[in-house]
């Protein structure tokens, strides 16, 4: 013979939150602001692809590369410090002309073939930059830029 076990003790109406919660609104409302509490100050998330920047590329070779580097950099600057007069600054010029040391790692993409001709190369150079050296290099400079830390969305 099969025996049933005794039912588990479930709250009135089968309801999460218990009734001596659920009839007291001052409770309720506490406990709801705790929670909002809790949610805003969740740590702030560091934005990976601040110091990410895609640029067009005609070919993998070296030269190329050297060549492309400079302008992903001062489109870098340009974006941190919401400034495009920038790379005009003395020490900007001289960084933009030593980008590759700015770089942490870099990738090509192709994009997905299209019927269309394209007016503008196919090959696509993505430069991650360092944060800390880019950081380092407006700090050192007193340049005002967008930090790589947001607040977390609500």
């Amino acid at each position: 013979m099969l025996m049933l076990s005794k039912p588990s003790k479930l709250l009135p109406n089968n309801h999460i939150i218990p009734a001596h919660w659920r009839n007291s609104p001052a409770r309720l409302g506490a406990l709801l602001g705790l929670l909002t509490a809790l949610l805003n100050t969740a740590p702030a998330l560091a934005n990976d692809r601040l110091f990410e920047i895609t640029v067009p590329i005609a070919n993998q070779e070296r030269s190329e590369l050297n060549r492309t580097l400079p302008a992903a950099f001062s489109q870098l600057l340009q974006k941190l410090t919401a400034n495009p007069e920038v790379i005009s600054q003395p020490w900007a010029n001289l960084a933009v002309g030593q980008a590759e040391r700015y770089v942490s790692s870099f990738r090509y993409q192709q994009p997905a073939e299209t019927i269309e001709v394209p007016k503008e190369p196919l090959l696509r150079l993505i430069a991650q930059f360092d944060s800390d050296a880019v950081t380092k290099l407006l700090e050192d400079s007193a340049t005002p830029y967008w930090s790589n830390i947001r607040p977390t969305l609500v």
